[in-house]
């Protein structure tokens, strides 16, 4: 430990320390998923990350006047661009608190408050944030988007063309909105696309834009050829931030990290992703190629999932698929075949992955069958997994006023049938932009401020309408006190 006000430091040199580090040696590693099971630790030099934080900077106009809102995990690339990004152009770094994170409403009252200009959102996130939003009353939405808010940034996952259009008509049309691509293994953003203030956007999915400055992108066909503008390839990027691979995994690196035909001794990046060139020169996003998927800005690889699903002795196989049965309600679905002599409960099967994954990885639904579909060739049959059922429970129905409003709550949210008074909101559908969305309906029809500490001590249908009627019960006889005060005052009591 070197205490910096210590009297030993005026001992040593003020020489700066000899170093050999150049551009070439790393700066991190940053773990993804991996397809084994086993994750990916992505290699990202100095000279990657000193391209990367200029060019980003420059092409969204970063100047040192920015005030720009750190929301990333550190263990995420994104917690890169966020700290980076304006540290480098001299501008101010301002962190939020996961507490801030979990209420989007709190959030933007410190965004007014600490006059941030720059905040940057994963999709899922964003729509948590406006329909929180939606969800206040007209003049408290007003006060919300009174701040210096100059630029939203969009990234990890598809951008739904409907939530800027719907944020620019009933939230703030004033502010900047910029879609972003990307992925680690290319030290961070490749492409951006600034959201037109007026016209259409064309489909379902907002484009995901042209490269930064540096970086080339290449649509390319199985057999590694160009393909013709507005038909779909495989989307690489090449260019000075591809990473030098993958920490410790030659094959892994060789696969993912192929020549560029077109520029020899260079490298390009497979992201798995594939896309179209649209006729503006945009690049269009239309799906993975792999089975790789983003839920919530999670990147995640289902095959980890089930390699860790295969280490609980009664499960004989597992598939995990990403499932969007509702629109805008993606989760990850777990299909198991399992042993006839030990059929676990779905309780069990959450605690067993709690030990071995992080939360975003567990699936928000499980399927137990008999055995899992094939197809003729004898691989599963993917199309014939069935959806989750949406039960509605016929025993320990909702018996209180309370529980019945708030089982109408978590129906809407979840989109199914009437929760039984002892489900627990996590194990029926329930995660934390939707819980974000539920405090904030809480708030509107029963007129208490829920803790995000309460949902997790008591995640029942019942035990969270008896946290809501105890704050009810707090509100009500507090008022009571203060009438009672006020009246004894008015009488020349005290």
């Amino acid at each position: 430990v070197v205490t910096l006000d210590s009297p030993d430091i005026a001992r040593h040199s003020g020489e700066n320390f000899p170093t050999k580090v150049t551009p070439q040696n790393l700066a991190y590693v940053i773990y993804t998923s991996g397809s084994t099971g086993q994750p990916k630790g992505v290699m990202i030099t100095h000279a990657n990350l000193a391209h990367y934080v200029q060019a980003m900077s420059a092409a969204l106009g970063l100047t040192a006047a920015a005030r720009y809102l750190h929301t990333a995990s550190i263990s995420f690339s994104s917690s890169v661009r966020q700290l980076l990004l304006p540290l480098s152009q001299g501008a101010t770094v301002v962190v939020a608190t996961t507490d801030l994170i979990r209420n989007p409403l709190m959030l933007f009252a410190e965004i007014q408050r600490l006059r941030v200009t720059v905040i940057d959102l994963v999709p899922s996130y964003w729509r948590s944030c406006y329909h929180s939003l939606m969800d206040s009353d007209a003049a408290a939405r007003a006060k919300a988007v009174t701040n210096d808010l100059q630029l939203i940034l969009s990234a990890s996952e598809p951008l739904p063309s409907d939530l800027p259009k719907n944020w620019r008509t009933n939230i703030d049309g004033r502010t900047r909105l910029v879609n972003m691509c990307g992925q680690t293994e290319v030290t961070g953003i490749a492409t951006l696309f600034p959201i037109p203030d007026s016209a259409e956007l064309r489909g379902h999915i907002v484009p995901i834009g042209r490269t930064i400055p540096g970086v080339t992108a290449h649509l390319l066909d199985a057999n590694g050829r160009p393909v013709a503008t507005g038909d779909a390839g495989e989307l690489h990027f090449g260019g000075p931030t591809v990473g030098r691979g993958y920490l410790h995994q030659p094959d892994l690196t060789a696969a993912a990290f192929v020549a560029n035909q077109s520029a020899p001794g260079a490298r390009l990046s497979k992201t798995g992703d594939r896309a179209r060139l649209l006729p503006d020169g945009s690049l269009e996003f239309i799906g993975r190629g792999d089975q790789l998927v983003k839920i919530r800005g999670f990147r995640i690889e289902p095959g980890e999932v089930e390699a860790a699903l295969h280490r609980h002795p009664a499960v004989r196989q597992s598939v995990v698929i990403a499932r969007e049965d509702e629109p805008d309600h993606k989760q990850l679905v777990a299909y198991l075949a399992v042993h006839p002599q030990h059929s676990p409960a779905v309780s069990e099967l959450r605690e067993f992955l709690g030990g071995q994954l992080p939360d975003y990885m567990i699936p928000a639904a499980f399927v137990l069958l008999n055995a899992l579909p094939l197809t003729p060739t004898g691989k599963v049959d993917r199309r014939a997994l069935p959806a989750p059922e949406k039960v509605s429970a016929p025993n320990g129905a909702p018996l209180t006023e309370t529980e019945e409003k708030l089982a109408g709550v978590w129906s809407e949210l979840l989109k199914r049938g009437q929760p039984a008074a002892t489900d627990n909101f996590f194990e029926i559908g329930g995660q934390s932009l939707i819980a974000t969305r539920m405090l904030s309906r809480v708030r509107e029809v029963f007129q208490v401020e829920l803790p995000w500490g309460r949902l997790f001590e008591s995640p029942t249908l019942a035990g969270t309408a008896r946290s809501i009627d105890a704050l009810r019960w707090v509100k009500n006889n507090s008022s009571a006190a203060v009438n009672s005060t006020d009246g004894a005052r008015d009488a020349g009591e005290i």
